[in-house]
Order: C-alpha cells, then structure tokens, then sequence
C-alpha cells in the first residue's frame, strides 16, 4: 500500500510526508527529488546552472519539467509501501492524475491561498510562475486552478491549517489507519 501526498508548494508534502513515513515505517520517496537525480544523469548538458528543481523549471521551460515529472512518475508503479510526495503541478496531466490514482490512497495536503503564501513568503519559496509585480494574484489563479484538480483525485482532504509538520503527519498516521482497514476488508 502506499499513500501519495498532493497538495500546493508550501503544503509539507515532504517534509510532513518524511515525518508521516517515519511513523508508519514506510519508505518515503519525493518526486522533485527524483526528477533532479533523473535529470542529473540524462540531461547534464541542458543546464549550465545549479542542480534545482526551479533552475530546471525556469531553464528547460513547464512543458520539458513535466516531461520529467510523468517519466518519474511512470517508473515508480512498483513502490510498495511508500509514503510519495509529489510535486505541487503534478495533477496538471491527466496522465499523472491518473498514475497517482494507481500508485495508492491519495490525500490532498489543504490549506487557505493566504496560508500557503504565507508560508511561501516565510520560506522565501515562491514557485516560478509567481509574478513579482502582482505576487498573491497570480498565485491565487494558478491556486484556483490546481485546487479543483488535488481534490478530484483525493480519497482524504486534510487541512492542514494551523497544524505543525508533526501535527500533520500524526493525522496522517490515523487517515492511514482507515485506508487500511478499508484494504483489509477489501481484499
């Protein structure tokens, strides 16, 4: 069984998910950082600058970056008991949308457009696509747009509002619970 987190940058998908895998004594696998080490070996000559997942976004542009993203995507069919975080544009492809559906229980990491921005701008973390001169608008449009996509494949939305990494890997923990049980009763 494995859970795959979705949900906007700044939503601790990571770094909840870590904590979240530690407790479960799952495996935990990150898609950005699987799209920086596969692009690493196959694409060296492409970028000139820092190893990032933003200098890879901004050099090779959003069609190349999701590129990487559904060949990532596509080769971990076989986890198994893994906690995955994926990126925050991974739902953007409908064949992602529905690898991720595939791979296991998906829970869409929630929380308000001005408590992600904040933690954006607390984490000076801002997405590529953040327009410097009208930061919150342009985020709030592509925020509404992805919002509808991370709840159409969720099995469990979970606000993680007000809520500590470790808060939210401890709810995690008790949503797991219920996948599974309803596996188990399942199969």
């Amino acid at each position: 069984m494995n859970i795959i987190l979705i949900g906007f940058k700044g939503s601790g998908k990571t770094t909840a998910g870590k904590l979240f895998a530690e407790k479960l004594k799952f495996n935990f696998v990150d898609i950005d950082s699987l799209v920086l080490e596969n692009f690493k070996a196959n694409h060296k000559t492409e970028l000139t600058v820092d190893f990032t997942i933003q200098n890879i976004y901004k050099n090779l542009g959003e069609y190349k970056f999701r590129k990487l993203e559904e060949e990532v995507i596509s080769d971990i069919h076989n986890l198994n008991n893994t906690v995955i975080a994926t990126g925050g544009g991974s739902v953007l492809s409908s064949n992602n949308q529905r690898k991720i559906s595939e791979l296991g229980s998906v829970v869409y990491l929630q929380a308000s457009p001005q408590d992600l921005f904040a933690r954006m701008e607390k984490n000076k973390i801002f997405p590529e696509f953040i327009d410097s001169e009208k930061p919150f608008s342009s985020f709030y449009a592509i925020y509404s747009e992805r919002v509808k996509l991370y709840e159409s494949i969720a099995n469990h939305t979970l606000d993680i509002s007000d809520k500590t990494e470790d808060e939210v890997a401890i709810e995690l923990v008790k949503i797991s619970k219920g996948f599974m049980k309803d596996k188990v009763s399942a199969g």
